[in-house]
């Protein structure tokens, strides 16, 4: 049972031990959990396989770790080499539990589930598009790591879950009817890499939100407002999933085989972390504060009222990250002009604003600057003009 000692590790970390390096480097000591100093069940793992010895020392270390622990150690053993082979990205969540033999409450474990089932799809979500919150969106490779994802085996001693994430694997990301269109796909491990990437950010604000001096405050969840911390997965719907989890501890760890090296990332979250999930998770469902802010973009909608003098715009403009959203733009009679010009001439129009972000759309009340360009629209848009009455929007 001569496996790589990668492996052998990484099933040793799963039982709970703990190691340090060798004087020369070339392995590490390892003993069992509670054990503070070297014991007779301590064992030598080498980690140099160009060692002469590296075999012996390795089948050394695997003979002593089968005397402990039997058949479960090489079922464990098995079930990592099998994970590797299948190159599966493991998404691992340890539950802690005051019952004996693993046991745990049956809504608590439930909470878990569905957590775990949560942060997959979030994950998916966000991998595919960045986004502050989803609502309905990424609906579709949010089921689609769903169908074609895998549920682990349990371990003995602890209660976990484990999803595993088949690393090459081309999740769909989108669907057409049309043939001519091709289905969007993303792969496994650019997941597992963007849930990864979130839980970091994630624990991140927390530790930012409970070092701050009133870490109480509204304003101190503002940290979860960083664009960066979106592009990095952060959105409503992963800080929600993380906050399903009950308000004892839990470990979440996520594994990647990256040249046969395990690289782990793991996030414990205990209960004051969950209470600032569960603000962080009503702060995100917000819209963002109002900005100020100067579009470009082309007139795709004209909407008039003469009897209520009203007039709106709808204006498609690029924002950071190169995504194309539309605003709704309020104006006075001669801003109006001015759009209906830009429109006619096919002319990109220049909007100077506070932005309003709403759920169902942006707008744009009493712009300061209001003005054509002489850059021309690349492709025209089918804008409408409507006199009278104003339609809703």
């Amino acid at each position: 049972m001569n496996d790589s000692h990668i492996l052998f590790e990484h099933v040793l970390t799963k039982l709970g031990w703990t190691s340090e390096p060798s004087f020369n480097g070339k392995s590490r000591y390892w003993r069992p959990s509670g054990s503070d100093e070297w014991s007779e069940n301590s064992i030598v793992v080498p980690i140099d396989d160009r060692a002469p010895d590296y075999d012996y020392m390795l089948q050394r270390a695997e003979k002593k770790c089968l005397a402990l622990y039997g058949d479960s150690f090489k079922a464990n053993l098995e079930y990592e080499r099998y994970i590797q082979s299948m190159e599966l990205d493991p998404l691992n969540v340890h539950a802690e539990t005051d019952l004996q033999s693993g046991f745990i409450n049956w809504k608590s474990g439930l909470n878990a589930f569905n957590a775990l089932n949560d942060v997959l799809r979030a994950g998916a979500k966000s991998a595919f598009e960045s986004k502050r919150i989803f609502n309905g969106a990424g609906h579709v490779v949010a089921d689609s790591i769903m169908d074609e994802s895998y549920m682990g085996q349990t371990r003995m001693g602890s209660y976990e879950l484990t999803a595993l994430i088949p690393a090459h694997h081309d999740y769909a990301a989108t669907t057409t009817k049309d043939p001519k269109k091709k289905v969007e796909t993303i792969k496994g491990r650019t997941i597992t890499n963007k849930i990864a990437s979130s839980l970091e950010a994630i624990n991140y604000g927390i530790g930012e939100t409970l070092k701050s001096h009133d870490s109480d405050s509204e304003k101190s969840l503002e940290v979860f407002d960083d664009p960066d911390m979106i592009k990095h997965g952060v959105s409503y719907e992963m800080v929600s999933a993380l906050a399903g989890f009950d308000a004892r501890r839990t470990q979440l760890s996520i594994n990647e085989f990256t040249d046969d090296v395990p690289t782990p990332f793991t996030i414990e979250l205990d209960y004051k972390k969950i209470q600032v999930l569960r603000r962080a998770r009503e702060h995100l469902e917000l819209p963002p504060k109002p900005e100020v802010q100067t579009l470009t973009g082309e007139v795709t909608e004209l909407r008039n009222s003469g009897k209520l003098l009203q007039h709106e715009a709808k204006l498609s403009a690029p924002v950071e990250g190169g995504k194309v959203l539309t605003f709704l733009v309020h104006m006075d009679s001669g801003q109006y002009e001015t759009a209906i010009k830009a429109h006619d001439r096919h002319m990109m129009l220049r909007v100077r604003g506070l932005i309003e972000f709403r759920p169902r759309g942006s707008q744009i009340n009493n712009p300061e600057l209001v003005e054509m360009t002489q850059i021309r629209v690349p492709s025209f848009g089918q804008a409408k003009m409507v006199q009278g009455e104003l339609l809703d929007v």
